[in-house]
């Protein structure tokens, strides 16, 4: 039964990963001839900067392929744009023990796709790549150069920074009323160089795009309240019995900025509380399971013809999600969780059982304008128990109802 319903789901999020496709959005490129051809990108909101990317002259014609070797440009209209330059770039380590010794920056001739954060007057571009993050900058159309920032390390194994690029930025990129303690307070981060970019092309009143690498329709957290049940199949030594858990949870989702919010971090502490009787009628005394024999009255005692459960606890399911955009704000997600236990007291339960703190727990479900959700779980999601050396086994099938509460609201009030 176990194998057959894993299957069963296994073929559903397949299924539904087939017919779940990356978007193709309204776009262009520009060739080497500089010529522009309007199209539609298949839109994979790169995290790492692409050599490449696939296209579609209409909605419905084949698709296609360009590198960075065939075109100067491309974009998603309204969303963002990559252009192509040639660069001198310090690729080097920011991993603590891969620093370098040397404090200078080791400039290298490259070919990349920059991706636009801000055009303007004075421009910033980026370039992500493993565990690098590289900042450009442009003014009035000049070429463009990397904002230098370098952890090394000195001899005493101290960590110091080079950063050059607070004295580019005061150089070259510096607005009127600008000062020093203002300079110091910029991190080398996208957050503190887009607002400064932003700050400079806004002081002179000339005109700039930002462009933004999150949905439109997207946000970082999420919130929810979820409430179900489950229907327990506790295996004890052959002996299979179904009975109910019910559960309330509060889910926290973080939506990954990066491939379109298509992966997100979830946490639901969860209070779960179950109750179970489990009928062992045909059960061996437990001499005849340990020793295989039926002459030693010293354990000779029967094991109740009934067993019972009584146990509440807190889960916290912590786990990954896979979500599967649809039209009108609306998703299929797939979640995989590790969960872990905390027992209100001791739980009440008869005859000797103990319980093994082993759990896990998958989950597939559609949410609806990013608000209302139902979700079918599958796992061990109440975690096994054993008796005197016999094994058991719990499984776990349920369906949940959700809310996720609309966070823009409760933090503009």
């Amino acid at each position: 039964m176990k194998k057959g319903l894993l299957l069963t789901i296994s073929l559903f999020i397949i299924n539904i990963y087939c017919y779940s496709q990356v978007e193709y959005e309204k776009g262009y490129f520009i060739d080497n001839n500089g010529a522009r051809t309007d199209c539609f990108i298949k839109n994979y909101d790169w995290k790492y900067n692409p050599t490449n990317f696939k296209y579609k002259l209409t909605t419905n014609s084949s698709e296609n392929k360009l590198s960075i070797k065939d075109v100067k440009e491309f974009g998603v209209v309204e969303y963002l744009k990559y252009v192509r330059c040639i660069v001198e770039v310090d690729r080097s380590s920011q991993n603590i023990s891969s620093l370098s010794r040397s404090r200078i920056a080791n400039l290298v001739t490259d070919t990349l796709f920059l991706k636009l954060q801000v055009q303007g007057k004075a421009s910033l571009f980026s370039y992500s790549k493993s565990n690098i993050k590289l900042y450009f900058y442009s003014v009035d159309d000049s070429r463009i150069k990397q904002l230098i920032y370098k952890r090394y390390m000195r001899d005493d194994s101290k960590i110091r920074e080079n950063i050059r690029f607070k004295q580019q930025i005061w150089d070259e990129i510096r607005y009127e009323g600008l000062d020093k303690k203002d300079l110091r307070r910029i991190n080398y981060s996208r957050k503190d160089l887009v607002d400064y970019f932003i700050k400079y092309n806004s002081s002179g009143a000339s005109e700039f795009k930002h462009y933004t690498h999150v949905r439109k329709s997207g946000k970082y957290l999420n919130l929810g309240l979820k409430i179900g049940g489950l229907s327990s199949s506790f295996d004890f030594n052959g002996t299979l019995k179904s009975n109910q858990v019910y559960r309330a949870a509060v889910e926290v989702e973080y939506m990954m900025p990066f491939n379109r919010n298509k992966w997100s971090l979830i946490v639901e502490p969860s209070f779960q509380y179950f109750n179970g009787t489990y009928n062992q009628k045909n059960w061996k005394t437990y001499d005849e399971v340990l020793y295989g024999i039926d002459d030693l009255t010293f354990f000779s005692k029967k094991i109740l013809d009934d067993e019972s459960v009584d146990a509440k606890s807190l889960l916290i399911p912590v786990g990954i999600r896979h979500n599967l955009f649809l039209k009108n704000n609306s998703r299929i997600f797939i979640n995989a969780s590790v969960v872990f236990e905390v027992l209100f007291g001791e739980p009440e339960i008869k005859s000797g059982l103990h319980r093994d703190f082993r759990s896990y727990e998958f989950g597939l479900g559609y949410k609806y304008n990013n608000t209302y959700s139902v979700e079918i779980k599958y796992g061990d999601s109440f975690v096994p128990v054993s008796y005197a050396g016999m094994q058991s086994d719990m499984q776990s099938f349920g369906i949940f109802l959700g809310y996720t509460l609309p966070l823009k609201k409760m933090f503009n009030s």
